[in-house]
């Protein structure tokens, strides 16, 4: 794995060097760094977070990780073809759809909390907030899973 050497990593690529595995690691990698990267960078010394956002932020990543690993598992792991290509089409039109399922949860939570506090105070992380969206985080990635491996 290449992390500054560009040069020798196009050259591994335009020879064909690169294995399903390799570009796995990669896209792992990545994915990664962007996503904690992500969570880390709704932590400030001027905001600190809830149990319960500490809880999402962790889940988030971790669920992210073991989802991708065993998609990745589900295509075949090493022997797989085209996990990058298969993930990314796989995952738009999933993200689509979930997006479609997030608007009654969102609906949901705002009517919850429309109904119980007075609306002049600050909402922070909560279990009622939180839980939700690990739930549909898992199902998320469960049918990732689920359609690599139906077009492995």
């Amino acid at each position: 794995m290449y992390f500054w050497k560009i040069a020798d990593l196009k050259n591994d690529i335009q020879s064909g060097f690169l294995s399903e595995k390799d570009k796995f690691i990669y896209l792992f990698t990545m994915m990664l760094i962007t996503l904690i990267g992500f969570e880390l960078s709704f932590t400030t010394p001027s905001k600190p977070n809830t149990t319960w956002q500490i809880i999402d932020s962790v889940s988030t990543v971790i669920m992210a990780a073991i989802g991708f690993y065993w998609a990745y598992r589900a295509n075949g792991g090493a022997a797989g073809q085209d996990f990058i290509g298969k993930s990314i089409s796989i995952l738009f039109v999933l993200t689509i759809r979930f997006c479609a399922l997030l608007i009654p949860v969102i609906l949901c939570l705002m009517t919850y909390y429309i109904s119980t506090t007075s609306g002049e105070e600050i909402v922070t992380g909560t279990a009622v907030d939180t839980l939700p969206f690990i739930i549909l985080q898992g199902l998320f990635y469960a049918r990732f899973i689920k359609h690599i491996g139906d077009v492995k």
